[in-house]
């Protein structure tokens, strides 16, 4: 939908490894009438690296604050002091996150004013599993920057992915990953998580109990600094969906903030396993019933 919609645009934020793909299977599902933009951070196999670059959180915000400009959902820099910069205010946004994405969905909501806030397995306010111990993704990294480092590093890491079930193409994307995941914020979520509470947004956070990268009391203790509607769905059966899409989607019609779900038996990819649920609470977010 490049001529914009009307009714909202989702902006899909991935994790690390991830791409615009991560969200293949939710698209198809949402309302016709929005239009769904999932980015690809540069250095992750669809938008070429910039030389130098940290992998850092103040590169990705830039890239968002970058494409919310060339979508048209917001003025020129130039036109309007970074101060004050948001959203058009009759441009309906919505930032979707998987992983490490979620952070970066989170800090683009409340900062460029969007209407909402959708999180699939985001990552906590201190280390999970998958980035402990940080010596492992310092060695990993700093060995590869190393005169000759990449020559070495560079299958090394890529067998390090493999172990860990991360689909990477190559070593270099694995470096590429690691310092991404070096760079997470973590408790420096905290600020925003309380101005999202404090403001009019949308927000919709699925957490799971079978995340092998992110313990469950990690995503516990995030969920529970939300004002949200809190949720437990301990069956992953058709009838315990359908439970779940009468009820959500209908409270956000209804005029509900959010919710918190906890699906005690899904995994690390709500984004494929929740796809269906995940995208009907998007169309009820922007109204639609």
């Amino acid at each position: 939908m490049p001529e914009g919609s009307s009714v909202g645009t989702v902006i899909a934020l991935h994790g690390a490894p991830g791409s615009h793909k991560d969200f293949k299977y939710l698209y198809p599902h949402l309302h016709p009438s929005i239009r769904f933009v999932g980015l690809n951070f540069p250095g992750f196999g669809h938008a070429n690296c910039c030389d130098p670059q940290n992998f850092d959180n103040v590169e990705r915000q830039s890239f968002v604050r970058s494409m919310v400009i060339a979508l048209k959902l917001a003025p020129a820099p130039d036109k309007s002091p970074l101060t004050d910069w948001k959203i058009y205010e009759d441009k309906k946004v919505i930032f979707m996150g998987h992983s490490r994405g979620c952070e970066n969905a989170l800090f683009s909501a409340v900062d460029f004013g969007a209407n909402g806030l959708v999180m699939l397995n985001p990552i906590g306010l201190r280390p999970h599993r998958g980035i402990r111990p940080a010596l492992a993704l310092k060695m990993m990294t700093n060995l590869y920057d190393l005169p000759g480092g990449r020559f070495i590093m560079k299958p090394i890491n890529k067998k390090i992915y493999d172990i860990l079930k991360l689909k990477v193409p190559d070593g270099d994307q694995a470096y590429r990953c690691a310092r991404t995941m070096r760079t997470v914020a973590l408790a420096d979520q905290a600020p925003y998580i309380e101005k999202a509470n404090e403001s009019s947004l949308k927000i919709l956070y699925l957490y799971a109990g079978k995340d092998f990268l992110i313990e469950n009391e990690i995503q516990e203790e995030v969920a529970k600094r939300y004002k949200l509607n809190r949720i437990t769905s301990t069956e992953k059966t058709p009838e315990e969906e359908e439970k779940l899409l009468k009820l959500v989607p209908q409270g956000f019609v209804k005029g509900e903030n959010g919710y918190s779900i906890f699906f005690a038996n899904d995994t690390h990819y709500l984004n494929k396993d929740r796809a269906k649920f995940t995208a009907q609470c998007v169309s009820a977010m922007f109204g639609i019933s």
